[in-house]
């Protein structure tokens, strides 16, 4: 299967974000699967410091692995 085909299935997908944070095997995860879509849970949040460091991280790890910004729900 090609990274092109990859590409459009991880898009079809919106993961949860660890309540760690954006961790480096949750970018691996991320990268090999081409996921590009996330959603932040309220008890993730507990700081807007905190809220604004995960959204930054997901924007550009979502930027990495699908060459577009993500969607990020909260």
């Amino acid at each position: 299967m090609d990274d092109n085909l990859k590409k459009k299935i991880g898009k079809l997908f919106m993961i949860g974000t660890p309540a760690s944070g954006v961790t480096e095997e949750f970018e691996s995860i991320c990268k090999k699967y081409f996921l590009g879509n996330f959603c932040v849970k309220a008890n993730d949040a507990r700081s807007v410091e905190k809220l604004c460091d995960t959204t930054a991280s997901l924007r550009r790890l979502g930027y990495e692995t699908q060459d577009e910004y993500p969607f990020v729900k909260g």
